[in-house]
């Protein structure tokens, strides 16, 4: 349960220390062994603790000074006196803790105070605190109840140290919890007012409300600055002339108004402005979440618009870009059709521009009168195309006197 207070203050670093003290019957066993250890010791070990060995011997095991330290290392454990009920409930709790998930660590200067204390006692530490500061201390109390005079119970007890706790937490950077404002606060002086006070307060507590006043019996102006610095939602003032005129001053905080109620109708008054008090602020807070509501869904929406947006920039970025790289290849697969045909087409023009070009220095040669011409190019290729020609004929009317008859070959009409 400590364990669990604590860490839900935020607390982390936690340690859980735990011990045995064993009981009435094997309790003596060990106090007489360590009587017999710290015998001699008496130059090394604090004022305190002299006065502790003889007495309640296991008390020394408790002391932080540095020579009682010192000479505490080396004493006996308890467990070499424990009885063996008292050893098997030691080891059924450590397993019990360790079931739950808590990391248990021996420490044998685990004492506390032997007048109610038996068998198992532990204590929660914290580094911002420091190892001899424990937040938290505890054990059973199964001695406790016999002591007071009633016959034995078994019990368990523990105290938290609210200071150190406080430490621990701003060592972690935690906000200590604060109180809510009070819905009342009372103002008053005199014993009369005192009697209206302590009735009014009783009773709106019963009902639910937090009523608080100023306990330190200042004059009315402290008592104010006291509710000031409290921030209640009603203030009440009940001096000694409203005591005897039976009516009160009830200011509102909030609206900063005040009116003058009667005692008898006091309580009922609060309670009727409280319960407006808690509408309006259930009605205000109605209307913080659903602005809160509709600012969420016009910024999911905001979000969406933006993401279709988007989309729709990039799909048509895509599509362009797509567009761009298609004409571009087009343009380049032409650009590369248009080249090869250049190439294949390139000895054709050569040859064409070859041929044009002996054409026209042909066509420069002389003519008749001696300078170079096209009609004389033009005669001379007439002259040596008509020899060939003669030649030609000569030699096939030869060939077809020597060649053999052959018969006709018959042609089938379709």
């Amino acid at each position: 349960m400590a364990l669990l207070y604590l860490q839900s203050l935020g607390l982390q670093s936690l340690r859980l220390e735990v011990n045995s003290v064993g009981c009435k019957k094997c309790r003596p066993a060990y106090q007489q062994l360590l009587r017999e250890f710290f015998a001699g010791k008496d130059d090394v070990l604090c004022q305190d603790c002299e006065r502790r060995k003889e007495r309640s011997p296991i008390r020394v095991l408790d002391c932080r000074k540095e020579g009682c330290m010192a000479v505490t290392n080396t004493a006996p454990t308890v467990f070499q006196s424990l009885c063996p009920e008292c050893r098997n409930h030691f080891f059924s709790f450590k397993d019990h803790l360790s079931q739950m998930g808590h990391v248990v660590n021996g420490n044998l200067r685990v004492v506390h105070n032997l007048g109610y204390y038996s068998r198992n006692v532990w204590q929660i530490v914290s580094p911002q605190a420091g190892a001899f500061n424990p937040l938290c201390t505890g054990g059973r109390f199964d001695e406790l109840v016999g002591q007071m005079g009633s016959s034995g119970a078994p019990g368990v007890g523990l105290a938290i140290a609210l200071d150190r706790v406080i430490q621990a937490m701003e060592g972690e950077g935690l906000d200590a919890a604060v109180a809510p404002p009070p819905d009342v606060f009372m103002v008053g002086i005199g014993e009369e007012a005192e009697r209206v006070m302590t009735r009014v307060m009783h009773q709106l507590r019963k009902r639910g409300y937090r009523a608080e006043r100023d306990y330190t019996g200042r004059g009315i102006k402290n008592q104010m600055k006291s509710a000031e610095k409290a921030g209640p939602i009603f203030t009440v003032l009940v001096g000694e002339e409203e005591t005897r005129v039976a009516q009160v001053v009830v200011t509102d905080n909030g609206r900063g108004t005040q009116e003058n109620v009667s005692v008898g109708r006091l309580v009922e008054t609060l309670e009727f402005k409280l319960r407006r008090e808690a509408r309006d602020r259930d009605r205000d807070r109605g209307r913080d979440r659903g602005r809160e509501e509709r600012g969420r869904r016009e910024e999911r929406e905001g979000r969406v618009e933006r993401e279709d947006r988007t989309d729709r920039e990039s799909r048509v970025d895509r599509e362009s870009r797509v567009d761009r790289e298609g004409r571009v290849d087009r343009e380049s697969r032409v650009d590369r059709v248009g080249r090869g045909r250049s190439r294949e087409e390139a000895p054709e023009r050569e040859a064409a521009r070859s041929r044009d070009e002996r054409s026209e220095r042909e066509g420069r040669g002389r003519d008749g009168s001696g300078r170079r011409g096209r009609g004389r190019r033009i005669e001379a290729a007439e002259e040596d195309g008509a020899a060939r020609f003669d030649e030609w004929a000569v030699t096939y009317s030869e060939a077809a006197r020597n060649a053999p008859e052959r018969t006709p070959r018959r042609v089938r009409l379709a």
